[in-house]
């Protein structure tokens, strides 16, 4: 059976359809952030967007007819009429916009057609019927045995084809001699693989899963039904180095592959680095803690010097050394050109910044080490 969404607002409307029964939560979609391509709505502000701008067609929706109370339920799928429901039928308490060309709008400002096109949008509606134990325990078992889907298996739902098979492949032949790279499973590494090689593992470049799904769909749809060549991504070179960097340190997996990525496309020595990274792992360190920046300063450094002087490994300073500077001399340590000390003394306000930059060899210890105030430490940049 179908209805549209017209049919199902009468049907809310009129009382014939109730959705507030106890097996039900509340309506949380309005609530939700998401990040679209095209800006920021709300969960229920993208499930309008899919359907104005790519005739999504939502999975089926589930009625119940309650032999105990007569009354007929939203079964499975309420956020999703709701979200639909609200956007047409706004309330002082529930009311959000999507986002069509660009701005973001409520139903009142979408064109005629879109506003036709949401309500003559159609569902698959399966009906069942039984006592309010029974729709308890169905509810149960539809909510319970379902698993949200991983960005892997919705990726390669999308665009499956020959690509991502050979894809696959290449992964899980590479997981039988590498301990550090997983079989396909659930996807969870290999999306992360994917977006190493399409080099969109910096933060920066990809805020977000939304926006690296969009970002990752947009690299691998040309290229759907197109041979998978590892050696046009460096693939099989950068799952080696990821491989062994990621057995000498503990830098975290997403990190560790933009580390192997970066090494590899600056075609750096990789044992010499993993070599570095071994020693340093073995001394006072935080490089666990490194951002992707961090770790292509402490490469390049170490390039730059022909292989043989480092950084120190330890980035960032203790709390205990702050409380020594501050025991010391509680203020800014920064003085202008005409003599005039900064007089910032705030504890939370101040800063603990290296003398000789880290970057250019200055040691995290507490004789490099000074208090400055967020301005003057933002302000002295990477200069002595």
């Amino acid at each position: 059976m179908q209805k549209t969404v017209r049919e199902i607002i009468d049907m809310i409307n009129t009382g014939k359809l109730q959705y507030n029964q106890s097996t039900q939560r509340k309506f949380v979609y309005a609530d939700i952030d998401a990040q679209l391509d095209c800006g920021k709505t709300t969960k229920s502000g993208s499930l309008i967007h899919s359907i104005l701008e790519y005739d999504i067609q939502l999975p089926a929706v589930y009625f119940w007819h309650n032999t105990d109370t007569g009354h007929l339920n939203i079964h499975d799928g309420k956020q999703r009429l709701l979200s639909l429901y609200y956007f047409i039928n706004p309330t002082p308490n529930i009311n959000f916009t999507t986002i069509r060309n660009g701005k973001a709008m409520n139903f009142n400002a979408l064109s005629s057609a879109d506003q036709e096109k949401l309500l003559n949008y159609t569902f698959d509606i399966v009906e069942r019927t039984g006592t309010s134990e029974e729709e308890e325990k169905s509810f149960y078992l539809i909510n319970t045995n379902s698993v949200n889907l991983t960005s892997y298996e919705c990726l390669s739902g999308m665009l499956h084809g020959t690509f991502l098979t050979q894809f696959e492949y290449v992964v899980e032949h590479s997981a039988k001699t590498m301990d550090q790279v997983k079989p396909i499973g659930r996807g969870e590494q290999a999306y992360k693989l994917l977006l190493t090689m399409f080099d969109l593992c910096d933060s920066k470049k990809a805020a977000g899963n939304d926006k690296s799904m969009l970002l990752l769909c947009d690299r691998i749809r040309p290229l759907r039904d197109n041979w998978f060549d590892p050696k046009s991504f460096s693939f099989d070179e950068i799952l080696q180095v990821f491989n062994e960097f990621s057995r000498v340190t503990t830098v975290k997996e997403d990190r560790a592959l933009a580390v192997a990525a970066y090494i590899v496309r600056k075609n750096y020595e990789a044992d010499d680095i993993i070599n570095l990274y071994r020693k340093s792992m073995k001394g006072i360190n935080d490089i666990g803690s490194w951002d992707i920046d961090t770790h292509k300063t402490f490469i390049d450094y170490f390039v730059e010097n022909g292989y043989s002087a480092s950084l120190d490994p330890k980035r960032n300073f203790d709390k205990e050394i702050k409380d020594q500077l501050y025991a010391r001399s509680n203020c800014c340590a920064h003085i202008d050109d005409n003599g005039i000390h900064c007089t910032e003394t705030n504890y939370s306000k101040l800063e603990v910044d290296h003398i000789t930059p880290w970057s250019k060899g200055g040691r995290t210890i507490l004789a490099n080490a000074q208090l400055l105030c967020k301005h003057h430490n933002t302000s002295k940049g990477n200069r002595a």
